[in-house]
């Protein structure tokens, strides 16, 4: 992976790791690589490493900052937003187009993230990404592994891809990450919409963030959150219903700075789609020990490698947390954690996955 040096160098000595089971299910979705346990990860490091900040309490949503001393810098590392809005990256349906792949390019000289759950929009259907993937600088054609969240569209009307810069909420993005079905993500985009009371002619999950009443009340809450952030804020711990719900880490605090809004965006919106707020079964702010709890807890999960057709490494995590970390070398580039032990059934990655360079 071609990242610059100012990565840190994480010694990656956390050993102890829960185990869970596995079992086949069928109904899986077949693109989820398969994994290679890895009794060492930097994401265990950098877990109890983070320090556990103030907290932020709006609306029975609690946002904790974590921060870390002399966090990296990933400065050769661009976003998806970034790259599209400097005309670096290229986003194509395949010759024979299909739902759940999309053909990426970096034209560019930067490593490009595209962060697990980003939407694109465009093309046949609108998309968002399954699970991190990192392009190299000048990658050629990548095969990126994607979902559909608009179902009732298969045209050519929208043939230029875009992003709105939006993200899906959490509970979406660990299904990808799990590797669930297309017609599962289909059904919670359904249900989503309608606790949100939003309507859509093609079932978009894209109207959720077009509807005006609905960014009112996000923008409510990311004016509460806004100052919550500093130099060394290096990721987030959210907390709702008197429990930890999930946490996006970064090595780079400038990357998490590019991703923030995009991020609270997606948490809001499923905590506005959740519970009636005041109804929940305990609507009491999470204390910061118990966060600090959580975090060594996931310090423990199972991390098995798994083949992603970008640059870096890949992780799937299960046991004491569920979700994945991409890392570059020994700094962690990306990781999300939910709670709850859930095992993420090992699948091989189908060829087209791998990274195919075509010439012009």
């Amino acid at each position: 992976a071609t990242v610059t040096a100012g990565l840190l160098a994480v010694s990656m000595t956390y050993g102890a790791y829960l185990e869970s089971g596995q079992s086949e299910d069928p109904g899986r979705d077949e693109s989820v690589p398969v994994r290679r346990h890895i009794p060492r990860n930097p994401t265990s490091l950098l877990l109890q490493d983070v320090v556990v900040g103030r907290p932020i309490t709006y609306g029975g949503l609690t946002i904790f900052a974590l921060a870390r001393n002399n966090a990296p810098s990933t400065d050769g590392i661009r976003t998806l937003d970034e790259a599209l809005k400097k005309g670096w990256i290229e986003i194509r349906e395949k010759d024979s187009a299909n739902v759940n792949e999309l053909q990426v390019r970096n034209r560019s000289g930067h490593s490009v993230l595209l962060m697990g759950g980003e939407i694109i929009s465009g093309g046949k259907q609108n998309r968002a990404v399954k699970f991190d993937v990192l392009l190299r600088p000048r990658s050629g054609l990548v095969a990126i592994p994607v979902y559909c969240i608009e179902k009732d569209r298969w045209d050519d009307k929208h043939t230029k891809f875009s992003s709105p810069s939006a993200l899906i909420h959490g509970s979406l993005r660990k299904s990808a990450i799990s590797g669930e079905a297309q017609d599962s993500i289909w059904r919670e985009v359904d249900a989503h919409s309608r606790r949100l009371g939003v309507d859509s002619e093609t079932r978009n999950y894209e109207a959720i963030y077009q509807d005006k009443s609905l960014n009112k009340k996000i923008a409510e809450y990311r004016s509460r959150f806004r100052g919550m952030r500093g130099r060394r804020t290096v990721g987030i711990a959210v907390t709702a219903g008197g429990q930890v719900r999930a946490v996006d880490l970064f090595s780079d605090p400038e990357l998490l700075d590019k991703l923030w809004t995009k991020i609270l965006r997606s948490y809001v919106v499923e905590h506005i789609g959740g519970p009636t707020p005041g109804k929940r079964r305990s609507d009491s702010p999470v204390a910061a020990r118990n966060v600090r709890r959580f975090l060594d807890q996931a310090a423990r999960a199972r991390f098995d490698s798994a083949e992603n057709p970008g640059a870096g490494q890949y992780f799937t995590a299960s046991g004491a947390a569920t979700g994945s970390t991409l890392t570059s070398g020994s700094a962690v580039v990306h990781a999300v954690l939910f709670s709850g032990a859930v095992s993420i059934q090992p699948i091989m990655i189908p060829e087209p996955y791998h990274e195919r360079r075509h010439r012009e």
